[in-house]
Order: C-alpha cells, then sequence, then structure tokens
C-alpha cells in the first residue's frame, strides 16, 4: 500500500474536482427533471386532463419535497381539488403548504385559498362522509379559522380569520369560546374594521345567555356593560341604535329578575329576605312597574314581619289551655232498632266528677249523670261525637286522679 504522503497532490484534486462536478451536473439534471414534471403537469390541467395533472403534481410534492417547485406543486393541486368541490382535501394540501414552507412565495396565496374554503364551511357547507355530503359543521369551520391566524397572525386577512372565528363558535352555540375570539379581536387588532363588530357581537352572545339565567343577574350585566362600551366607543356606528335598544331591554330585564328574587324568597318564607330585595327594587328603579309591585308587596311583608315579632315576644295564656284534655268517650254501634232506648253508659272518671259535685252541695236537685245520653235519645246518629264532658275549670287545674273504689254516697239532709 502507498504512503499517501507518496500520493501525486494533482492526482487528488482532479478527483475531488470530479466528485463535484458530477454531483452539480446531477443537482441540475435533477433539477430540469422537477421542473419538467412541473411544467407537464400544468400541460396535463391546460388539457382538461385532471387525473394526469393530479397525479403530477402529486409526484412532485411527495417525491422532491425539499425541491424549490414542491410549495408550487402543493398549491396546484390544492386548487384542482378545490374546483372538483373537495374542500376538506383541498384544505389539507394549503394546511401542508403553509406548515412545512413558511418562507415560500406561495404561502399567502395558502392562506387565502383556507381562507376561502372555511368561508363555504361557515356559509353552510356540508362535511362529506364516505363521499356523502352529512351536516354542517361549525366547528369544523372555526377550527380552520384559527388555523389561519395562527400561522399568519401578522397577515393582512388575519383579523377577518378572528372574526369569523367568532361567528363560527357563535353559530355552533359555544358561547364561551365565541366571545373569548371576538375579544381577540378587540385586543390583537384594534384598528381593524372588524373591531367594532367584534364588540358589539361580543355583547349581543352575552345577551343571548341572558335568557337562561332566572336568578342569576351577573351575565346580565355584563351584557349591559359590553353594549354600553360599545356605545361610547362607536357612537356613529349603523348598529349602535340597536345596542341603544338592547341596554333598555336589559335593563328592563335587570329590574324583573330583581322582582323576581324578591318573590323566590318570599315563596320560600324568608319574610327578612324578601323585604330587603323589595326595597332594592323600589330604590333602584323609582316609578316603574315593578317598584310599585315592590311597595305593594313591602306593606303587606311589613304588617306580617310585625305580627309575627310580636307573636314570639307575648303569648296570651288562656284558661282553657290549663284545662286537662281528657279523652272523648265513643259509644259503639249497638244495632239497636229505631225506638230503642240507649243504656247508660257513664265513664269512671264522670262518675267521679259527679260524686264530688254532689258532695258540695252544688245542686239540691238530682240531676242527670254528667256525661249521660237523654234517654230519650236514640242511636240513629251514627256520626254522634260522643259524650262531652262538662267540669269545673276552677277545680279542675289539678289533674284527675286515677279511679280508686268508689265511697259511699250519703244523702244530703234537707
Amino acid at each position: 500500500m502507498k504512503n499517501l504522503s507518496t500520493f501525486p497532490m494533482k492526482s487528488f484534486r482532479s478527483f475531488v474536482l470530479t466528485i463535484v462536478v458530477t454531483t452539480l451536473l446531477f443537482e441540475k439534471t435533477s433539477a430540469q427533471s422537477v421542473e419538467n414534471q412541473l411544467s407537464q403537469a400544468r400541460s396535463y390541467e391546460t388539457a382538461g386532463q385532471v387525473a394526469k395533472a393530479k397525479d403530477a403534481y402529486r409526484a412532485i410534492w411527495k417525491g422532491q419535497p425539499k425541491s424549490p417547485e414542491a410549495p408550487a406543486a402543493l398549491l396546484a393541486h390544492a386548487r384542482l381539488e378545490e374546483a372538483a368541490n373537495d374542500y376538506l382535501a383541498a384544505y389539507r394540501n394549503l394546511e401542508r403548504l403553509v406548515d412545512k414552507y413558511p418562507n415560500s412565495k406561495d404561502f399567502n396565496a395558502a392562506l387565502e385559498g383556507m381562507f376561502r374554503i372555511a368561508s363555504k364551511f361557515l356559509e353552510g357547507e356540508k362535511l362529506k362522509l364516505l363521499g356523502v355530503p352529512s351536516i354542517p359543521s361549525m366547528g369544523k369551520a372555526a377550527e380552520m379559522f384559527d388555523k389561519i391566524v395562527a400561522v399568519g397572525p401578522f397577515n393582512p386577512i388575519a383579523p377577518a380569520a378572528q372574526f369569523n372565528a367568532g361567528l363560527a363558535y357563535e353559530k355552533a352555540r359555544r358561547y364561551p369560546e365565541a366571545i373569548a375570539a371576538y375579544q381577540k379581536v378587540s385586543d390583537n387588532y384594534p384598528g381593524s374594521e372588524y373591531a367594532p363588530d367584534a364588540l358589539y357581537q361580543s355583547a349581543y352572545v352575552l345577551m343571548l345567555q341572558t335568557k337562561a339565567a332566572a336568578y342569576d343577574q351577573t351575565t346580565t350585566k355584563k351584557a349591559l356593560n359590553a353594549f354600553q362600551e360599545f356605545v361610547i366607543t362607536y357612537p356613529n356606528h349603523p348598529k349602535t341604535p340597536q345596542a341603544l335598544k338592547n341596554i333598555s331591554d336589559l335593563g328592563n330585564r335587570l329590574v324583573k329578575g330583581a322582582l323576581s328574587i324578591a318573590e323566590f324568597y318570599e315563596a320560600h318564607g324568608n319574610i327578612s329576605a324578601a323585604i330587603a330585595s323589595y326595597e332594592k327594587v323600589v330604590d333602584d328603579n323609582p316609578g316603574t312597574e315593578e317598584a310599585r309591585l315592590a311597595t305593594e308587596r313591602l306593606a303587606v311583608l311589613r304588617q306580617k314581619h310585625s305580627e309575627e315579632s310580636s307573636g314570639n315576644q307575648k303569648r296570651i295564656i288562656r284558661p282553657s289551655d290549663l284545662v286537662p284534655k281528657l279523652p272523648k268517650i265513643r259509644l259503639p254501634f249497638s244495632g239497636q232498632k229505631d225506638g230503642e232506648n240507649v243504656k247508660e253508659a257513664v265513664s269512671q272518671p264522670e262518675e267521679r266528677i259527679e260524686k264530688r259535685s254532689k258532695k258540695e252541695g252544688s245542686s239540691k236537685k238530682q240531676s242527670p249523670s254528667v256525661g249521660t245520653l237523654d234517654r230519650d235519645h236514640t242511636a240513629q246518629n251514627f256520626a254522634d261525637p260522643g259524650p262531652k264532658i262538662r267540669a269545673d275549670t276552677k277545680k279542675a287545674l289539678n289533674p284527675i286522679p286515677a279511679p280508686s273504689a268508689s265511697p259511699e254516697v250519703k244523702p244530703q239532709q234537707r
């Protein structure tokens, strides 16, 4: 093996030069080949041979992704897909272009194509399921517009894309995301032509959400503040008259909401909270119908509250409260025929009361036993509540003791 130091320098230089020239010639040939492929693909497109043109464009951006012609091939391929109404395929090719070739001269054209396709979905273009149109997708439209803003935030088309993202979320009833998208227009592009409409739409979406809030008026206040900000910021805008009407409606809704809260407290027995809520309605909204209704309810509730307060402090004790509650005695149905007398029935407590009465000489003439039925009365009324115990309340302050053996009753001396 020869030493490298003995290898002729002239031969080494010739070897290196040969490699460089061969590489340059290959690259030139390869570049000419890609250029020829692109030219051939365009010829197919011009001749109306769409399928051959698509295949040729695909061969370039897939087979030679690092070639300068790859972005142009992607853009052309997307254009053919869009012309065939295959919008999702076209959008994907444009998305590949802006992701892989952000410095390409075709970047802005790709963003415009993405915006155009996203707008079709915003207008109601239906997604295809297995090649068959299914349903419109506002969520897909919002996703597309978000992508445009993400890859080209400083592009002239970005403010419109950001506003349309808010519209797509609004149509999809994804209200928090819609408000966030509109707010980004105001924050990031305050000088754009879309800033006033974005502020109005964010207030409008807040107003849509107030219909679901029966007692929580937080969203209503936010919508009211947003419309007021719009009117102050853009007093001469074409939507200002409608914003003023919305402010009036929201103000009335706030009053009715406050009245509903007071009525809620009243219905659930929280009188103190109801009174405080009615007072707030009257103080904050003088001269309104709600204030008049609140005043009427206040008069009733204040009187009721006063009566309850005085009743808790002082309770009147009546003599009847001291009388022991003895059980009522009912006669069972005896099945006697009409006209037959009912046998005398006296309970032991009643006998005790009667004998005590005789001892004290409360009656000189013997009277019928207390608690007995009239002997001429018959058992025809089945709903008869039974005999009532008539006791002397002055003697009945202490409970009646349990009955014992009846003592012998001595006749009274005349």
